[in-house]
């Protein structure tokens, strides 16, 4: 996460002490985008973009139980990556892992990847690990729908596409 700016919701001293608060949220926002520039702050259905990950985070009312350490945002890989493909350095085309060549992607196992949305953790495993992935790491696990990575103009029309058609009620704004 070198070169992150780091998001995170923060209490004052006496809340924080009335809480007795042990879990951190982090929001990771790195700077800086080449191809969308000023991506955290550009202006998404009306707000902000990195609004969406902070109020989320703040309305998600997540704790993490005692056998619980850390937990983030997943989503499903939207085909089996045991059956993608690559272009070897001569231009031709090999599978990724051939051993799957003839599954069916219906009997593949189910592969997940990071959304990136935000990382919930207890302080204390923070501290001691040094990492948001430990060994007792919780899914939250995403629709398809409710994740886009924003790496072109194009993929951000298909995130407005897609929150419009998860939130009918705000079509008229822009």
């Amino acid at each position: 996460m070198l070169g992150s700016i780091y998001f995170h919701i923060t209490f004052s001293t006496d809340y924080r002490q009335k809480l007795n608060m042990k879990n951190l949220c982090i929001i990771t926002a790195r700077g800086g985008s080449k191809r969308i520039p000023r991506k955290n702050i550009k202006p998404f259905m009306g707000k902000p973009i990195i609004a969406y990950s902070i109020e989320s985070a703040i309305n998600s009312n997540l704790m993490l139980g005692t056998d619980i350490d850390a937990s983030f945002t997943m989503v499903q890989y939207s085909y089996p990556i045991q059956r993608s493909l690559r272009i070897n350095s001569d231009g031709y085309v090999e599978m990724n892992f051939p051993q799957y060549r003839s599954s069916r992607s219906q009997d593949l196992e189910k592969i997940y990847h990071d959304a990136g949305q935000f990382y919930f953790i207890k302080i204390p495993t923070l501290l001691c690990e040094k990492t948001l992935w430990c060994k007792h790491t919780a899914p939250l696990i995403l629709s398809d729908l409710e994740v886009q990575d924003l790496d072109t103009e194009t993929d951000w029309k298909i995130a407005e596409i897609k929150y419009q058609r998860e939130h009918p009620q705000l079509d008229n704004i822009q």
